[in-house]
């Protein structure tokens, strides 16, 4: 009931036998004649009245003109669409605690707009920005790690005319929102026991660190920070109760992992002891 069609037909309804018809397209400025009981429309829109016809019966009696009453719309142009993917601050790979923006771009107006399919997260509302582009946030689930896909479910125009995709329509990114583990402490424990956790190696190995990950360590129990490099960090000479040293690490993602810890107390030593000497007298 709208005027708007696909399909580039008038019905010509109420010819009489043997009546002859003709049709107007530009409100009765030329005429054509029809066959059958319909003629093409070409796509266009057409005001109320621009489309006019009129049937001639046998005798040659020419009929009052009838016409379109309201504006008609023919669209044989099957719609597109684009999605794609914005990361926050330009990253490359969509983190923990963090949302994209999916933004939608239409060749017309849509009645409806099409469904986003993904397995890794919850698209909200869109939101226009015009009639042909709207904007909506995606949150991915936790503990994910890998490439998402997004694709557009099926949608059509006013007209009917099922919508086509566009080379983006089915788009992937990257997500990661599972929080790498938490790093390992080593001590190469030296002298009589190789388990008091006394030790002269100031060197602590970090092990588990991620490809590409950033770590830092502490050793005043969280209080301050280092950042640190390589795979090991040294100690200065002292006692270390158990989880005064502490490591952490953050993927490439940028999600930051637990807590490791010295387990046990240790005890970094690297002052040898002083030579004890006796004084041999003589007469």
């Amino acid at each position: 009931s709208d005027g708007v069609s696909r399909e580039g037909r008038g019905n010509v309804l109420g010819l009489e036998p043997q009546a002859s018809y003709a049709f107007s397209l530009d409100d009765g400025a030329t005429w054509t004649a029809g066959t059958g009981t319909q003629f093409s429309l070409p796509a266009a829109s057409y005001d109320p009245g621009q489309i006019k016809v009129r049937q001639i019966d046998a005798a040659g009696n020419t009929s009052p003109v009838a016409h379109n009453l309201q504006k008609w719309l023919i669209d044989a142009q099957a719609p597109t669409a684009q999605l794609s993917v914005e990361l926050p601050d330009n990253a490359s790979v969509l983190k923990a605690n963090a949302t994209a923006t999916l933004r939608l771009i239409l060749s017309e107006p849509l009645p409806n707009l099409p469904h986003v399919d993904s397995e890794a997260g919850q698209l909200g509302p869109w939101q226009a920005v015009s009639e042909t582009e709207f904007t909506a946030t995606f949150i991915p689930k936790n503990l994910i790690e890998g490439t998402f896909a997004l694709k557009l479910g099926e949608f059509q125009d006013a007209a009917g005319n099922p919508g086509q995709y566009s080379s983006q329509s089915a788009t992937t990114s990257q997500v990661d929102t599972r929080p790498p583990l938490a790093p390992s402490l080593f001590l190469t424990d030296t002298g009589r026991s190789s388990s008091d956790g006394v030790s002269q190696n100031p060197m602590l190995q970090v092990k588990g660190l991620e490809p590409q990950a950033s770590w830092a360590y502490s050793t005043d129990g969280g209080v301050n920070w280092t950042n640190g490099s390589g795979e090991s960090l040294t100690l200065a000479d002292g006692v270390y109760p158990r989880a005064q040293i502490l490591v952490r690490q953050t993927d490439a993602a940028g999600n930051r992992s637990g807590v490791g810890q010295n387990a046990l107390q240790w005890q970094i030593d690297t002052t040898a002891p002083a030579v004890m000497g006796q004084a041999i007298g003589g007469d």
